[in-house]
């Protein structure tokens, strides 16, 4: 069982600057399956679209995004209410910071690190807000 699952948040969740952008359901499939560590021929095969096709959405949700790479782009996912983060806590508890931490050691390699240290806070603080 995984620590974490990643699940697209309701369109009236997500900001305002995503939805004038026009992220697509899709491109948010595709970059959960990425986060789930699927290459992208795996995610071209589980979402039955063409391996070009994968690397489009990725292109795509990056541009809409203004992120640097898949990972950055993840990360504005959740930090835009896009994408939901959820710690499951039924078998064990979970410390949210020690649980950021790990998560962003995944991460660290490919962002900067002003954006590492904003994205490890707003992640964070939602978590905190949620659990309140």
């Amino acid at each position: 069982m995984s620590d974490y699952s990643l699940t697209i948040h309701p369109r009236s969740k997500w900001s305002e600057r995503a939805i004038d952008e026009k992220v697509s359901t899709r491109e948010l499939e595709a970059l959960i399956l990425h986060a789930e560590g699927k290459e992208n021929d795996d995610i071209a095969d589980k979402l039955d679209i063409k391996y070009q096709s994968v690397k489009n959405l990725f292109y795509s949700i990056t541009e809409k995004l203004d992120a640097e790479n898949n990972s950055q782009a993840l990360m504005k996912s959740i930090s835009e209410n896009l994408i939901k983060l959820t710690i499951d806590k039924k078998d064990y508890k979970v410390d949210k910071e020690e649980f950021a931490d790990k998560f962003f050691d995944i991460l660290k390699s490919e962002l900067e690190p002003n954006t590492f240290d904003r994205f490890k806070t707003r992640l964070l603080n939602k978590l905190t807000e949620e659990n309140e």
